[in-house]
């Protein structure tokens, strides 16, 4: 039987009827659901298609796992506290490599350990009703499966008929029409005598054909849609967007409110690439902090004169416009579906930025400062010097976001194939523990992480082993989205601003350009660090996706991660543990 740690790989299979979803059940919870491996048709031959389907199972899947692991670790009538303790130290040893002395004695004992929980009906009860919430996700997803098939094919055949029918009615009725209007041409080209009673007969014939034709422009015009603003309500209403974070929610219903300031408020259907041009136009013109202050309700018009009379250079950055055409693009994808907008239309979705875009946004950091940051003690409070040098190293070395961080856990420092890696996956609540709750796919970057050498050198391991949940035990969930980073991320930008370093281009973030820059120079080819391992490793998107999921269907290996993960170097000064207090 092959380890646990290979669960995670082909879960795509292809057969005669299409693509399906297959994983296997680790060893543990095979008899609490009875089965080896869990497989199902994803109902399509779209191997596109297939990876999307299958990266929304996988999630589902991963989440039952975890549901049921949770369950058994922290429901009291389930088991003491001294076999939560034992069941504790099973499960931390199970995911040991599998050549690790006494690895598969250990998994075997927590599979008996497991299955000693179905003696007991509690226990049994609720393990059974998680699970059959579990099946109904699945059969809910095949019926939106199916449905969405027969839409498509329905829409196909709707179509053809209508391309069928309009073909059929232009040759019976129209052809003949024009046939005798151009005959009449004939006639009136031919006559000079008579002409008078030729161009009556000519008259009658054109109003023939413009009766003839009537019905084939009613067909042709534009379809009805809703204002901008109706289809705007409709949108920010639907389930799927009205659970958003507060601060996201807040940034659409600004996009969407500058549309209508540029643009009018008109047909959705009716806006095309030239009203995008516009709203770059005018946007790029305003100041960058427009959205703060006593400038929060000034109109695009008045906010350009601000701009102009006030002789503001900071202007808004062709980054920030690129994340307003993301959020465009949302909206029209959504109406799309609904056939409000027509099928191609969405011109936000593939928009080109061109060159504008290179060297907007955040910097590197450059040496200097770094120096100034590592020279330089950390003032004293609730987050400690120890903490921020780990923070700052983590970040230095794997360029992960601030609120990857911060949220790291201890249960997510694993070992695969005998390399130490942060797993940075879906974040389950604990009970009455709501702000817990995270989901990292809504930023790009649910993936596999391998700890650097010199972080290991640092100490992260013993860490990891000596902390309670989180791995910052001294941050808490705070501001209005309930992050555990704006804490420390405020309290970073003030210590780097007393540093003398007030860019408002160099900021934590910038450690993920020091990253992304030195991989993507170090030097290519056959032996080289190819740009789709350093997007995997950073949890960048690409290809207009943000499905992280399907770059390991893709069967990227974990030894390609490892090598971009080891060629991240910094000059000699730069010691985790002396950013830690340490030295």
């Amino acid at each position: 039987m092959a380890g646990d740690d290979e669960q995670g790989r082909n879960m795509l299979q292809c057969r005669a009827t299409g693509f399906y979803f297959r994983t296997r059940v680790p060893s543990r919870f095979r008899d609490t659901l009875k089965k080896n491996e869990i497989c199902f048709s994803l109902f399509t031959r779209s191997r596109k298609v297939a990876l999307i389907r299958a990266g929304t199972a996988y999630e589902r899947t991963q989440a039952l796992f975890a549901k049921i692991e949770h369950a058994m670790a922290h429901e009291p009538w389930i088991i003491s506290d001294e076999e939560k303790q034992d069941y504790a130290d099973l499960l931390r040893r199970s995911i040991l490599p599998p050549e690790t002395s006494g690895a598969q004695e250990t998994r075997d004992s927590l599979t008996e350990c497991v299955r000693s929980y179905l003696d007991n009906d509690n226990a049994r009860n609720f393990l059974e009703a998680i699970i059959q919430s579990y099946e109904l996700e699945i059969a809910s997803l095949i019926s939106q499966y199916k449905t969405i098939n027969a839409e498509h094919l329905l829409s196909h055949v709707r179509e053809t008929d209508r391309m069928t029918a309009l073909t059929g009615y232009l040759k019976d009725t129209a052809e003949p029409a024009m046939e005798k209007l151009i005959r009449s041409g004939e006639i009136l080209a031919s006559r000079v005598q008579g002409h008078q009673e030729t161009i009556k007969v000519f008259e009658n014939q054109s109003a023939l054909l413009r009766e003839t034709l009537a019905p084939v422009f009613q067909q042709l015009e534009v379809k009805p849609s809703p204002l901008f603003s109706e289809a705007v309500s409709t949108f920010m209403t639907s389930p799927e967007i009205k659970t958003k974070p507060n601060s996201e929610l807040a940034m659409m219903t600004n996009v969407y409110r500058r549309w209508i300031e540029i643009n009018g408020d008109e047909p959705i259907r009716t806006y095309s690439s030239k009203h995008a041009d516009k709203y770059i136009e005018m946007m790029t013109q305003i100041p960058g902090t427009y959205g703060k202050g006593k400038t929060k309700e000034l109109t695009v018009d008045e906010l350009i004169k601000y701009a102009k009379r006030n002789r503001i250079k900071t202007l808004l950055k062709t980054k920030t416009i690129k994340n307003h055409f993301s959020k465009m693009s949302i909206l029209w994808t959504f109406h799309e579906k609904k056939e409000l907008v027509n099928r191609g239309s969405n011109v936000f979705k593939d928009w080109s930025f061109g060159r504008k875009l290179k060297g907007d946004g955040y910097k590197a950091w450059p040496e200097d400062d770094l120096r100034k940051l590592i020279d330089t003690p950390w003032p004293p409070g609730q987050i400690s010097q120890r903490t921020f040098g780990m923070i700052v190293g983590i970040g230095s070395y794997t360029g992960m976001r601030l609120e990857e961080i911060c949220r790291m856990r201890k249960l997510e420092v694993i070992n695969i194939k005998g390399v130490w890696c942060f797993n940075i996956c879906e974040h389950l609540p604990r009970r009455n523990r709501p702000a817990e709750a995270w989901n990292p796919k809504t930023e790009a970057g649910e993936r596999v992480v391998p700890i650097h050498r010199k972080l290991i050198e640092a100490g992260i391991l013993e860490w990891a082993k000596s902390a309670n949940y989180y791995l910052f035990n001294e941050l808490t969930f705070s501001g209005r989205d309930k992050k555990r980073s704006v804490g420390f991320g405020g309290k970073f930008s003030t210590f780097k601003n007393r540093l003398g370093i007030k860019s408002s281009t160099i900021v934590f973030h910038s450690f993920r350009h020091n990253v992304s820059t030195k991989l993507r120079n170090t030097p290519g080819g056959d032996t080289g660090i190819r740009e789709l391992w350093i997007d995997d490793f950073l949890g960048h998107e690409y290809g207009h996706h943000s499905e992280g999921v399907k770059r390991y269907l893709d069967g990227i290996d974990l030894e390609n991660i490892v090598q971009v993960a080891e060629s991240m170097q910094y000059p000699d000064f730069w010691d985790i543990r002396t950013l830690m207090g340490e030295a």
